[in-house]
């Protein structure tokens, strides 16, 4: 299907860029160039923020970074320095707790505020059937307002709900034990599922609530097929001797992680090679794989190993699957 410059528009004008904040933070920091950096589902409004931008800073040049985006994590500091920029505004996520950049960075969380398709009444529906009363809800930058409201009608209803604030791929929380069930309010199920690798003994109770399908059910069987084969490839792993573990930069550059990790291979007799990354797909491993390398082990991100590598011929692992075979830990551990 073709994607009419009307489909673009109507989409781009569905969050909230705050076009106008950025235009006076440009201003009053006098800057003369900026970046912009997008996550891959918002690089077709480039033109749409370019034209609302212009307007309002016609004597500053703008940028627009292609380099990954897939998390506050990994910011485009190299694109920055090189470029020149005066800031860098990164669009899509908020600030990751766990890195500190070192150039200028305004986040903009681009707030969904196009028509959703949840039925409030149809999620209190459906946690009257679990027969529960302690609601937690979790969400992603783009669903943050929405999931108040959420909580604030759930309370109205007599549940008590709370909020929860926003996960990431990688960093989430350790649901407490006086909470029955958890709503995860993103798009699609990455976050619950991350939600539940976590909280193993909870997955049950975790659901995924999608505000553009108005879908809502748990993540419970999508972990047990990620389990089968996380198992797999950890049993795969286990008379490894030499292993390749795969750091990243800036906010995925996991040194101490990585020195654990070439520690307990080193104890065991093993081959412990230090690699790091910017960008890891499949054709970077291939590449890389020779008959002389038994595993891989990321530890810039979590969920590389799990949702993109995980068809790949030699075992890629996480962090915390890696402590498992390196450890003979049977309890699975997410994400370090």
């Amino acid at each position: 299907m073709v994607r009419t410059d009307k489909g673009v528009a109507e989409f781009c004008k569905n969050y909230e860029f705050r076009t106008d904040y950025i235009c006076e933070v440009v201003k009053r920091r006098q800057c003369r160039k900026i970046l912009i950096q997008l996550p891959e589902g918002f690089l077709r409004c480039i033109p749409f923020l370019y034209k609302e931008l212009s307007r309002c800073v016609e004597s500053v040049e703008i940028l627009f970074s292609l380099n990954p985006s897939h998390g506050s994590c990994l910011l485009d500091e190299l694109g920055s320095r090189i470029s020149g920029s005066d800031l860098l505004v990164h669009i899509g996520h908020v600030e990751y707790p766990n890195y500190t950049p070192a150039i200028p960075v305004l986040f903009i969380p681009a707030e969904y505020t196009g028509v959703h398709n949840l039925r409030f009444e149809r999620i209190v529906d459906y946690i009257r059937t679990k027969n529960v009363q302690s609601v937690l809800v979790l969400t992603t930058s783009q669903h943050a307002e929405l999931s108040r409201w959420l909580v604030e009608f759930l309370n109205t209803k007599g549940f008590r709900a709370e909020y929860g604030g926003i996960v990431t791929g990688c960093l989430v929380p350790k649901i407490p034990k006086d909470i029955d069930i958890t709503l995860v309010v993103a798009g699609g199920r990455f976050h619950a599922i991350g939600v539940a690798l976590r909280n193993l003994d909870r997955a049950s109770t975790i659901v995924m609530v999608d505000p553009y399908t108005g879908a809502i059910r748990d993540v419970q069987e999508d972990v047990k097929k990620i389990l089968r084969i996380r198992y797999w490839k950890i049993a795969y792993s286990r008379e490894a001797k030499t292993w390749v573990v795969i750091d990243g930069v800036y906010g995925q550059h996991r040194p101490s992680i990585v020195d654990k990790i070439c520690q307990l291979i080193r104890q065991r007799g093993g081959t412990c090679i230090k690699t790091i990354a910017l960008y890891l797909d499949q054709h970077v491993l291939e590449n890389l794989d020779s008959e002389d390398v038994d595993v891989f082990v990321v530890a810039s991100c979590p969920r590389i190993p799990i949702d993109d590598l995980y068809e790949f011929r030699k075992p890629v692992l996480t962090p915390g699957e890696a402590y498992m075979v390196l450890t003979g830990e049977e309890r699975y551990v997410y994400p370090w």
